[in-house]
């Protein structure tokens, strides 16, 4: 739960992080509450808060004080909301599960009311099939390059259409190993570390001990290569010619069940080899989290990358895409979603 919440919280800091997507052009615009909420089953909920900025107060050092009165209903039924220390952020501590309706309101001085709804979808399990290394052509480069290809499959709900997001997650096994023989009297007659030691262990001491050691644990999210995945690569020879590109935003990467709506499927997740390779790491897994998205929560994450993908709009060549907001009178996204994970799976060298 707490690493779930963690991947979330980082989301809504970059978001709120980037200021200037929040100014308002018009000098009469009035300033507007900005609200991040991603509910999802567990006990913790994360709300972030702030305020957008019309151009007139810009370096007015008052505009970032905004006392928050925060209500959120889980089911209809109103639940603490607990503010931390870290301003404009709050807990709500209730345990949430599939199916739950959210509701959550805010009210500022001088500032007008916002709401907004959503629900906890259902959790859509997935596994991994298979774990290869190949070699595909990668158009962007123009050449062959080499990938740890992961393939897992999962089982859409066709009674809907559904939303999704997908993270490929490795984690690296840090330690040593060791390789020793005793004598009768416990003693220890040769030892070694690594597989340097192995063959020369084996022929003079073939009754060897061998230890491994993991001293530490830790994950990355390998660079992804998705022009061999449909439901991922969207773009056509056009697009690109004309400036779009195809990239997710932090590394969250979306899609909806269109192309396999009620049936299983399997996707093809190929992560660019020198972005695995950890030369400390003994052994090497590979986990996939799938994420099931409400539509607001995908629309939302979709018109960020719309708009970060639109090259000639970030020049002034062409209009912005806006980006998607279920906050009444507000900005921001309040979307509640599901995620599981497969097992670990080694991938091997």
């Amino acid at each position: 739960m707490i690493r779930k919440l963690l991947i979330f919280a980082i989301l809504a800091l970059v978001i709120t992080s980037c200021r200037d997507e929040y100014v308002i052009d018009d000098l009469q615009d009035p300033s507007k509450i900005v609200a991040y909420c991603f509910p999802t089953a567990g006990d913790t909920t994360l709300i972030r808060l702030s305020r957008s900025i019309p151009v007139q107060h810009l370096n007015d050092p008052s505009t970032s004080q905004t006392p928050f009165v925060v209500s959120y209903s889980l089911n209809g039924e109103p639940q603490n909301v607990v503010p931390t220390d870290d301003e404009g952020t709050y807990l709500v501590i209730a345990p949430q599960q599939e199916g739950d309706a959210v509701s959550l309101s805010v009210a500022a001085e001088g500032l007008e009311s916002v709401t907004a709804q959503t629900q906890i979808p259902s959790p859509c399990p997935i596994q991994i099939d298979t774990i290869r290394r190949v070699q595909l052509y990668d158009s962007s480069y123009e050449e062959f390059r080499n990938f740890v290809q992961v393939k897992a499959s999962f089982q859409d709900d066709g009674s809907a259409t559904n939303y999704y997001a997908v993270r490929l997650i490795v984690r690296n096994d840090i330690g040593y190993d060791k390789f020793y023989q005793l004598n009768d009297q416990g003693d220890t007659i040769a030892s070694g570390y690594g597989t340097m030691n192995y063959e020369y262990l084996l022929e003079d001491y073939p009754d060897f001990t061998h230890e491994i050691h993991i001293q530490e644990q830790t994950y990355m999210q390998p660079e992804l290569y998705i022009g061999s995945e449909p439901v991922l690569s969207n773009l056509t020879d056009i697009d690109k010619e004309m400036g779009f590109e195809d990239e997710f935003y932090q590394g969250f990467y979306i899609f909806n069940d269109e192309l396999f709506n009620g049936r299983s499927y399997t996707i093809t997740l190929n992560a660019v080899a020198s972005s695995v390779r950890n030369r400390d790491a003994l052994f090497q897994y590979a986990q996939v989290e799938l994420y099931q998205l409400t539509p607001e929560c995908y629309h939302y994450f979709k018109s960020l990358n719309d708009m970060r993908n639109n090259n000639l709009a970030q020049m002034g060549f062409a209009q912005a895409s806006p980006i998607i907001s279920n906050v009444t009178n507000g900005i921001g996204i309040v979307g509640g979603y599901s995620m599981t994970k497969s097992s670990f799976k080694i991938i091997k060298p």
